[in-house]
């Protein structure tokens, strides 16, 4: 049975992937991750499928070309991008959920209308900084500048939620829009 799709959106390191991944381990029988094509290069941790499938910018391009990947950005001079099989395998049994930028957003609500909710989390300007700082971010200027941008398109989404205090309260948060919005 196919569901919904959840969509978060937000400036980087305001805590969309704790967020997901609270989401993840706290329900796992309600939501999955909708996996996405990478070419950057695996970390040490990561294997072939978490987080990412990770391929080459050829093959990248070629499934481009094809349509397989319908999403993608590009980030530090890497791709990263959806696929309609990677979403039908996630929404099989469960919510699928999924950080993206504005563009695959609005792509994601074109092609699959009334079923993608999305959710914009925000935070405090001066707050990100000093979280990132204290992170030890190494392009914090950077950050802030995407910052600017995606603050920019928030009221395009259907909620926004500050992230002005813990992981778990905003996770409880997030939790019951979705339960009010999706019938959990």
């Amino acid at each position: 049975m196919q569901k919904s799709m959840v969509i978060f959106d937000g400036p980087q390191g305001v805590g969309k992937d704790a967020l997901i991944a609270e989401l993840l381990k706290r329900y796992p029988d309600k939501f999955k991750y909708i996996v996405s094509y990478s070419t950057r290069d695996m970390r040490p941790d990561e294997v072939q499928g978490n987080p990412y499938f990770f391929i080459s910018t050829t093959e990248f391009e070629g499934k481009l070309k094809t349509g397989d990947i319908f999403e993608y950005e590009k980030w530090h001079d890497t791709y990263r991008g959806m696929s309609h099989d990677l979403i039908k395998t996630a929404t099989e049994n469960a919510i699928a959920v999924k950080s993206v930028g504005i563009e695959g957003m609005r792509i994601l609500k074109k092609l699959y209308s009334g079923k993608v909710l999305t959710i914009f989390i925000t935070v405090n300007k001066e707050l990100l900084r000093s979280r990132l700082e204290t992170l030890g971010s190494p392009d914090v200027d950077m950050r802030m500048t995407d910052y600017e941008r995606r603050i920019s398109t928030m009221d395009e989404y259907d909620f926004i939620v500050d992230n002005d205090s813990t992981l778990e309260d905003l996770v409880n948060r997030v939790y019951e829009i979705i339960k009010g919005n999706l019938g959990l």
